[in-house]
């Protein structure tokens, strides 16, 4: 752990038994405060190249959404800028900005503006402020300022609407999904991980466009949806889920089975999911985050983005009781968490998808890594609800008792439709209607995160190692 008085280590700090592998990245993303902060925790990590951001709605707007990158990306110069010779600090964003980054590309891309189908949008305004930083762009002064051009370039700060976007930052001429798809076309297969921390609008388009290159994929750390615990948008429903509900459903269902995914585990996208379930217990106080105050460029703006989420966490506490600031203070690091995973999961992990084709996970499987040091994972069953009104986005969980045998048959299934079923093999003379889902996986089945290293305590660590707090 690193205090914000002390020099931080150069490199991130580790479980017991963790091991550091070199990964390519891309997140997918609709910045918010805590996807900015995801994105510090990636970018300082040396092992991490960082390939794309593919900015969706959600959180905020896709304009917002791009600003608010091109204002971390100039913190984060003047925080290179300010680090003395020699330093961690110096050294760590150097490599975005110094002169071994010349050649360093990161390619920013504009995706979806809404929910799949033209269905109606929804943001998070209410916890991440009207811009999506805490409404940082609309403090006198303008304290963390869009970067501008050299003044040598003789460019103007903006050209033709579009805001300047500064090395290593590129400004992509395809939309997400077809920079998701370049990328993957462009490395080998399974190589790529994605940290998909907005709604799935992107990676649903991506995959309706090309699944042969979508399914190059090596892993996909989501954070979305609630299993066993109350939703934070809605009762029952995450934001991401509830946001783009069929993008959900595109992914976790209706790509299982696929041609495209015959070389797969389960013949199903190798996603990985991590729910308000866990992510709701990821936390750090806001105290720890905030703690270096005016003292840097990065922690002065870390303190303003913070600002508005802590406001509205506070608030969120009991009236009837005490104010406790060891519980109600607390940073839920939803975004953050998903993207530790997608830098850190081990790659015999991600390979596991890629090496069992014939074979699917048993519902409710539990296992884990480094013999339980590392991350553990259940496997669970689930449908995303897309029509309810008051449950749009749920993950419906069939918590009824069938038995080992009807678990089988049920796979999410009501009674009545298990009942049809059975009614139709029989007027068929008792034979089997239909055996393809066995052969081609199970849609619905995914792999959930439920546990990260050191019992959880690892995260709040490296994360605030990350942010020099």
């Amino acid at each position: 752990m690193t205090s914000s008085t002390s020099e931080p280590s150069r490199d991130p700090p580790l479980a017991p038994g963790q091991k550091v592998e070199p990964v390519k990245l891309i997140i997918d993303t609709d910045p918010g405060v805590d996807d900015i902060l995801s994105f510090i925790l990636a970018l300082s990590l040396p092992h991490v190249d960082l390939l794309a951001l593919t900015l969706t709605f959600g959180n905020t707007t896709l304009d917002y959404a791009r600003d608010n990158v091109l204002r971390l990306f100039g913190v984060l110069r003047k925080q290179y800028e300010a680090s003395p010779e020699g330093s961690a600090e110096r050294e760590r964003w150097g490599r975005l900005f110094g002169p071994e980054a010349r050649n360093r590309v990161i390619d920013l891309a504009l995706g979806a503006e809404g929910p799949l189908g033209g269905r109606q949008r929804f943001t998070a305004s209410y916890f991440h402020g009207r811009d999506g930083l805490s409404s940082v762009a609309f403090l006198k002064d303008d304290p963390f300022p869009l970067p501008v051009p050299p003044p040598m370039t003789g460019r103007s700060s903006e050209v033709e609407g579009t805001p300047y976007v500064p090395a290593p930052l590129r400004l992509s001429s395809s939309d997400s999904a077809s920079t998701l798809l370049s990328h993957l076309r462009n490395n080998p297969p399974n190589t790529i991980r994605i940290a998909a921390i907005g709604p799935l609008t992107n990676l649903a388009l991506a995959w309706q466009k090309d699944p042969h290159t979508f399914a190059r994929v090596g892993l996909i750390s989501v954070m979305g949806g609630a299993l066993d615990v109350p939703g934070n948008t809605a009762p029952c429903s995450e934001f991401n889920t509830y946001a783009d509900p069929w993008a959900a459903k595109v992914l976790f269902e209706e790509a299982v089975g696929h041609e495209a995914l015959k070389e797969k585990r389960g013949q199903r996208l190798p996603i990985e999911l991590l729910p308000l379930d866990i992510t709701g217990r990821s936390t750090v106080p806001y105290k720890r985050l905030m703690s270096g105050g005016d003292k840097t460029p990065l922690s002065r703006f870390i303190t303003s983005i913070l600002a508005h989420p802590r406001q509205v966490t506070n608030s969120y506490a009991p009236s009837a009781s005490s104010f406790d600031p060891a519980v109600h203070d607390l940073f839920q690091a939803h975004d953050p968490l998903a993207v530790a995973h997608a830098c850190f999961a081990s790659r015999s992990q991600a390979e596991g998808y890629h090496s069992a084709p014939s074979q699917d996970a048993v519902p409710n499987e539990r296992r884990s890594e480094d013999e339980g040091r590392g991350w553990c994972y259940q496997e669970r069953h689930f449908a995303v609800e897309t029509e309810g009104t008051l449950t749009r986005g749920m993950c419906v969980v069939d918590r009824r008792a069938h038995g080992e045998e009807g678990e089988k048959k049920a796979k999410g299934k009501s009674r009545a439709e298990i009942v049809a079923e059975e009614e139709a093999r029989q007027a068929n003379g008792g034979a089997k209607i239909d055996e393809s889902e066995s052969a081609t996986g199970t849609p619905g089945l995914v792999s959930v995160v439920t546990e990260s290293p050191a019992e959880g305590k690892w995260f709040p660590d490296v994360f605030c190692w990350s942010l020099g707090c």
